[in-house]
C-alpha cells in the first residue's frame, strides 16, 4: 500500500513539473504566436526614453529576429507616429523624435517584418522639455569674482540651483596667450581659479547649465553674462614711503618700515616714529603703482587684536601723477576691527600714486598691516 502511494505522488510530481515547464515555454513564446498559428515578429528590449529640449531620444536593444526590418512608434492616441527602417544588424539603437511640445508622452513602439506583421507592442513613457522649463532656469550666484593682476581670475560661487538640475557652469574669457577659451566648472565647485587668464582683459562671460533629469540627453543653458570684476593690483613693483617710522623699536614684534604693508602678512606692520620726540598727525603712506592705474577701491587691514583700537580712526585717500602734488577723494573712517575694511574713493582716481592721509586717532602716533588696491591699468 505504501509502495502504492509513492508511486501515486511520484506521477503528481511529473504531472505538475511538465504543466509548470509548458506553462514557462507558452511565456516564451507566446509574445511571437497568434491564435491562428502565425508568429509575431520579434520585439525590441530594454526600452528608455531620453528626455531632451523639444524632443525625445528613445534607445533600446534590438531583436535577434532576422525578419524584423522595421519599427514603428506611435504616440497621441496613435495620431502620430515615426518609423525607421533596420538596415543592419546591431545590438542597440536610437531614435531622436522632434519637434514635440513640451510635456509628457506615451510611445508604443512596433518591430515589422518583411511581410508587414507587426510584434506585440511595447509602451514606454517620455518627458519634454522647453520653453516653460527655461524660463524656470537663472545664471550662476556669483558671490565674489577678482582679478589678481599678473596670475589669473578668482571666482567664488553661490549655492548652485541643483532643484532644477543645475550641472555647471560654462566659462568664456580670453587667455594670456590672446586666443579665446572656454571651460566648463562642475556645480559641486566652490571656488575657481583660472590660472590662463588674461588679466588685461575686457572681463569674461558666464552662463549655468542645466540638465533637466538623469535621462535628459540635451543640456539646457541660460543666456550669456559678462562680468569685468575689479582687478587685485599687483603689489611686488610698488614702493612706498611714510611721513615717519620706527625703524628699530618694532622690529621685534614685526613693525617699522612702510614696507610691512605690501608683504601679505598681517602680523606685520608699519608704525609711526614714536621713540625721542613722537611725531603727531598728520601721518601719512603713500604708494608708488608704477603705472597710471584707474582704482576702483582700496582696502586697508587694521593691526590685529587689541591694537585696532590704537590705529588712525580718520584718513583721507589722495592721489597724485607726480608724487608731489596730492587730490583728496573723500574723508573715511577706519573702524577697530580686525578684518579687512573696503573704501571707495568720492571720486574717480586714475593715477599712479595714492596715498593714505590719517589726521587723527586716539594716540599721536599710528600703525597699519596691510594696504591694497583694486582697479584696471590706464595708458599713461
Amino acid at each position: 500500500m505504501k509502495k502504492k502511494q509513492k508511486l501515486v505522488g511520484c506521477l503528481l510530481l511529473l504531472v505538475s513539473l511538465a504543466i509548470s515547464g509548458c506553462k514557462d515555454m507558452h511565456d516564451i513564446y507566446a509574445e511571437h504566436v497568434v491564435p491562428n498559428g502565425s508568429k509575431y515578429p520579434g520585439k525590441i528590449q530594454s526600452i528608455v526614453a531620453h528626455s531632451g529640449h523639444n524632443r525625445v531620444v528613445l534607445g533600446w536593444r534590438n531583436t535577434k529576429d532576422p525578419a524584423v526590418n522595421k519599427v514603428r512608434v506611435f504616440w497621441n492616441n496613435y495620431k502620430d507616429s515615426v518609423e525607421m527602417d533596420i538596415t543592419e544588424r546591431k545590438d542597440s539603437s536610437s531614435l531622436s523624435i522632434q519637434p514635440l511640445n513640451e510635456g509628457n508622452y506615451n510611445f508604443v513602439v512596433y518591430t515589422y517584418d518583411r511581410e508587414m506583421r507587426r510584434s506585440v507592442p511595447l509602451e514606454v513613457q517620455g518627458i519634454v522639455y522647453g520653453e516653460v522649463y527655461s524660463s524656470y532656469l537663472s545664471n550662476s550666484v556669483i558671490v565674489e569674482d577678482k582679478i589678481l593682476e599678473n596670475e589669473g581670475l578668482s571666482i567664488n560661487w553661490g549655492t548652485p540651483d541643483t532643484q532644477n538640475g543645475m550641472i555647471g557652469t560654462r566659462i568664456i574669457y580670453r587667455s594670456n596667450q590672446g586666443n579665446e577659451k572656454t571651460v566648463v566648472i562642475p556645480s559641486t565647485e566652490k571656488k575657481t581659479f583660472i590660472d590662463d587668464f588674461d588679466t588685461f582683459s575686457n572681463g569674461y562671460q558666464y552662463q549655468a547649465l542645466f540638465l533637466p533629469n538623469e535621462l535628459s540627453v540635451d543640456t539646457f543653458s541660460v543666456a550669456l553674462d559678462r562680468r569685468i570684476p575689479t582687478m587685485a593690483l599687483d603689489r611686488r613693483l610698488w614702493t612706498v614711503t611714510a611721513s615717519s617710522f620706527e625703524a628699530t623699536a618694532q622690529i621685534p614684534v614685526g613693525g617699522g618700515p612702510p614696507e610691512k604693508t605690501l608683504d601679505g602678512d598681517v602680523n606685520t606692520f608699519w608704525h609711526s616714529k614714536h621713540t625721542g620726540t613722537m611725531v603727531p598727525f598728520p601721518h601719512w603712506l603713500a604708494y608708488d603703482m608704477k603705472k597710471k592705474i584707474l582704482i576702483e577701491k582700496i582696502v586697508l587691514t587694521a593691526r590685529p587684536g587689541k591694537f585696532n583700537k590704537e590705529d588712525f580712526n580718520k584718513f583721507i585717500i589722495q592721489s597724485s601723477n607726480n608724487g608731489t602734488d596730492w587730490t583728496d577723494h573723500g574723508s573715511f573712517t577706519f573702524a577697530d576691527i580686525d578684518d579687512p575694511q573696503v573704501f571707495l574713493p568720492q571720486t574717480s582716481i586714475s593715477a599712479r600714486y595714492f596715498r593714505i592721509y590719517m589726521t587723527a586717532g586716539p594716540q599721536k602716533y599710528s600703525h597699519l598691516a596691510e594696504v591694497e588696491a583694486y582697479g584696471r591699468a590706464v595708458d599713461l
